[in-house]
C-alpha cells in the first residue's frame, strides 16, 4: 500500500508529465483479504491488490481523462499523453470551474493497523467459532469474512494534495438446518 509520502511522490510525478496548464491525478490503491465458508467448511480465501491512477487534464476549457493501473513511468506518461489527446478533440465546457488550490483537510481516524494487515490467521478463528457453533447445534453455516485497506490520494498543478487511508472489516453469516429449512 502507498504511504502518504509515496502517494504524493507518485502524484507529483504524474502531474509533472503533463504539458497542459491544468492536470489533476487521483490515485486509488486497495488491498482486500477474504475467506468464504459454506457447508461448515472454508471454500475460498483470497488476497487482492489493486491500484489505479486517473488523470484529468484541461487546456482552453477542453478536458480529457483516462486511467491506468500500471505504475511504471512509461505507462503513467502514456496515460497523461492519452488524456491530453482526448482533451484536444473535446469541445470546450463553458461551465467549467477552475481547479482548487491547496486545502486543509481535517484529520480522520478511519485506519486501524491491525485491521489493515489482517490475513487468514486473524480471520479463520472467527469463521471457526461460527462453524463450531453451527455443528454443535446440528446446523449448517455459510458466510464471508473480509477486510480491506484503501488509500486515496488527489493532487493537481495548483498545489492541491489530499491523502486518505482507511481500513474496514465485516463478517456475514447464515445458519440453517441441514435440510435447508429455516430463514438463516
Amino acid at each position: 500500500m502507498l504511504t502518504r509520502d509515496e502517494a504524493e511522490k507518485l502524484a507529483r510525478k504524474v502531474v509533472g508529465f503533463s504539458t497542459f496548464p491544468e492536470c489533476q491525478v487521483t490515485i486509488t490503491a486497495s488491498e482486500q483479504a477474504y475467506t468464504r465458508f459454506a457447508n461448515n467448511g472454508i471454500t475460498t480465501a483470497s488476497l487482492n491488490l489493486r491500484h489505479n491512477v486517473a488523470v484529468v487534464v484541461t487546456r482552453d476549457g477542453r478536458t480529457g481523462a483516462t486511467g491506468v493501473n500500471d505504475l511504471d513511468d512509461a505507462a503513467l506518461a502514456a496515460a497523461v499523453k492519452k488524456a491530453e489527446e482526448l482533451a484536444a478533440i473535446s469541445p470546450p465546457d463553458p461551465e467549467r470551474l477552475p481547479p482548487v488550490g491547496p486545502q486543509k483537510y481535517p484529520a480522520t481516524s478511519d485506519y486501524d493497523d491491525r485491521t489493515a494487515k489482517a490475513r487468514a490467521p486473524e480471520m479463520i478463528p472467527h469463521v471457526k467459532t461460527v462453524i463450531d457453533a453451527a455443528i454443535q447445534r446440528k446446523q449448517v453455516a455459510a458466510g464471508l469474512i473480509e477486510r480491506s485497506h484503501r488509500v486515496t490520494a488527489v493532487a493537481n498543478k495548483t498545489g492541491l494534495f489530499g491523502y486518505h487511508d482507511a481500513s474496514d472489516s465485516q463478517m456475514t453469516t447464515t445458519i440453517r438446518m441441514p435440510d435447508g429449512s429455516s430463514s438463516g
